[in-house]
């Protein structure tokens, strides 16, 4: 039952449904109701409620909140797209997103530039724009999507992504076999680091329950990561960056030799009970000697130290174990040098990528040279053809 009659037109009706009643109104097309309430009063205010909400323009934060709640990010993610836009973004939040023009925008990058920051950084920001004008545009409260005109600038090749040279490597596994266990109590992290190009929160997030036997062979599944936030002093665990990075890598030998001795010493260790901000306590593979989880600082501290005592001229942070990984798969077979000529699709599931043009593109000096190696090899398949073409 409803009582059209008695309103103008466009301002919407009420329905009555088994002795409750809903306000209902028709936006754009697009039907919308309230909730049934128990009485006629309060559907009345609750409709009002729904033609100024829908029917007045919404400001740029309410569009980005819905963004952030439609969005399959990790948690540690929308933390930081939230960070991103309280820091950046704060003159815009309050402002109806209809009134907003392109030039707004241009500004606060300008701004972003002046200021030295990352192109990282402000590409982030970006996406937050942008994916705030699509909710916008998908709710009906504006009609040019200005977020689409901050186009995201394509990426040139790097070519100066440091990593560790193949000598170096040797000379740090080298380090680490001889140091042992008692010594290095994170050697084995530092090898899986380098060789399979786990992200160090990656590492630090590993946990026992994630290694297992298949036959005669081991492996690890990376499902968890350990988030510090330097700024606020908080740190806790969240699932890994996206669904891509959540994969099974089968570990060599001696990977898991070390692994096995670092459990046995585990075992004899014993360390204060911790747990992260939101009250989980991962059995966590590596620990710091207070039993605290393994944070950015004091894996850049520790690991500057182990490179000194491997003899590494240029040492290098952390992350670069990701790039000397993923450089080593993709050069060119040679047994010397310790290079593995893996395809670039084997590689980037190793490395959890997303994007197989990611791998192509940071990496390219590498690919570079597994074409050199293709080359060669047609030239001795050639050579051999031509041989046996002279028999």
């Amino acid at each position: 039952m409803t009582d059209s009659y008695r309103r103008p037109r466009g301002s919407g009706t009420i329905e009555e449904k088994d002795g409750r009643y809903r306000g209902i109104k028709v936006i754009k097309g697009t039907k919308i109701a309230t909730p049934l309430l128990p009485t006629r009063d309060k559907a009345e205010r609750a409709l009002r409620r729904l033609s100024i909400d829908t029917s007045s323009s919404a400001s740029f934060g309410k569009a980005f909140d819905l963004f952030e709640a439609a969005s399959n990010h990790s948690h540690s993610t929308r933390l930081e797209y939230r960070r991103l836009v309280e820091s950046h973004l704060k003159s815009v939040m309050s402002v109806s997103i209809d009134t907003l023009d392109v030039s707004d925008f241009g500004k606060i990058i300008k701004r972003m530039k002046a200021e030295g920051l990352s192109r990282q950084t402000i590409n982030q920001v970006r996406v937050c724009i942008r994916g705030a004008y699509v909710q916008a545009i998908a709710k009906g409260w504006t009609e040019i999507n200005v977020g689409l005109l901050l186009r995201v600038p394509t990426t040139k090749p790097v070519d100066k992504t440091k990593f560790l040279m193949p000598d170096e490597v040797n000379n740090l596994t080298a380090y680490l076999h001889s140091a042992g266990e008692e010594k290095e109590p994170h050697r084995s992290s530092w090898l899986i680091g380098y060789r399979y190009g786990l992200r160090p929160s990656e590492r630090r997030g590993l946990c026992w329950e994630n290694i297992f036997i298949d036959g005669d062979r081991a492996f690890i599944e990376i499902r968890t990561q350990i988030i510090d936030e330097r700024q606020v002093g908080t740190v806790f665990t969240d699932t890994v960056k996206t669904p891509q990075s959540q994969r099974r890598i089968y570990l060599d030998s001696q990977a898991w030799q070390w692994l096995r001795e670092h459990r046995a010493a585990e075992a004899e260790r014993t360390y204060a009970e911790w747990t992260d901000a939101y009250g989980h306590s991962p059995d966590l593979v590596w620990r710091q000697p207070s039993g605290r989880p393994l944070t950015t600082t004091y894996e850049q501290n520790h690991w500057r130290r182990v490179q000194r005592a491997a003899g590494v001229v240029n040492p290098v942070s952390p992350y670069a174990m990701r790039h000397t990984a993923a450089t080593i798969m993709l050069a060119p077979e040679d047994v010397d040098e310790g290079t593995l000529g893996i395809d670039p699709v084997t590689a980037s599931r190793i490395l959890g990528h997303t994007d197989l043009q990611l791998i192509t593109r940071v990496y390219s000096k590498a690919l570079t040279r597994t074409q050199g190696a293709a080359a060669d090899a047609f030239d001795r398949i050639s050579a051999q053809r031509q041989v046996s073409l002279d028999f």
